[in-house]
């Protein structure tokens, strides 16, 4: 069976470890990140099926997303 990759975006400790408990299954790894600039350092290595971006994290998501480009 393939592992699923999920990647969780969230900079508020105690939400990102019960995220963490509710995803995790036998095929699927969570990896957590603090912040945006976080995730884009490892988004080209970690090839994540999934990102979840929670509503905390207050950066400006369209201009990062841009310099993935």
């Amino acid at each position: 069976m393939l592992e699923k990759l999920v990647l969780l975006i969230d900079n508020r400790k105690e939400l990102k470890t019960k995220y963490n408990k509710l995803l995790k299954a036998p095929d699927m790894r969570v990896i957590l990140k603090s912040s945006i600039k976080d995730a884009i350092n490892d988004l080209t290595h970690l090839q994540p099926d999934l990102i979840l971006i929670s509503d905390s994290v207050c950066e400006k998501l369209s201009d990062d997303i841009r310099n993935l480009r």
